[in-house]
């Protein structure tokens, strides 16, 4: 039985080569949820909330933020666009 197409993606690995060993473990999953939300959704960027990143990685929201406050410190290809209460 073939997988559905709609439930797989692919993206460079070397996305995943790289900085992965270099991320805390819990940065690595937030890397995971926004190429999930971007190249899972065939995009190049994607806005997403702090409560979003909440509800599909399980993390607390300051978590979230402490994490995310990693990933663009350590270089890796995100950014922060905007920030507000409920934005990461």
């Amino acid at each position: 039985m073939s997988p559905n197409p709609k439930q797989w993606f692919k993206f460079d690995t070397s996305l995943f080569d790289e900085w992965i060993p270099k991320l805390p473990a819990e940065a690595g999953i937030l890397l995971c949820v926004i190429v999930r939300k971007t190249y899972g959704e065939g995009k190049t960027e994607a806005t997403l909330t702090v409560a979003q990143v909440t509800k599909m990685t399980g993390m607390k929201e300051r978590s979230v933020q402490r994490n995310m406050a990693s990933l663009l410190k350590s270089g890796a290809p995100v950014k922060m666009v905007g920030r507000d209460n409920h934005g990461a």
